[in-house]
């Protein structure tokens, strides 16, 4: 893809995202209470998923290092 058109999709879905987000904010803004009670639980989930996720891969990395395996960034053996 060229830069031209690269920069073009890129502005488009910038401009789209932020928009939305600016239209949920004044849409939702006043309710903040309301709207709390139920994303804070998710909010717990989500940072909870992902802390496991990285745990998991700094396991998986140290332990594929302590076998010798390829790390990241290094090439197999030809």
């Amino acid at each position: 893809m060229n830069l031209a058109k690269f920069l073009a999709y890129s502005a488009i879905g910038t401009a789209t995202w932020a928009g939305l987000l600016a239209w949920l904010g004044s849409l939702l803004g006043n309710r903040y209470e309301q709207i709390e009670k139920y994303i804070g639980p998710v909010t717990y989930v989500v940072l909870g998923a992902m802390l496991i996720w990285f745990i998991a891969g700094v396991v998986k990395r140290k332990a594929e290092k302590a076998k010798g395996g390829k790390g990241q960034g290094q090439e197999a053996a030809a």
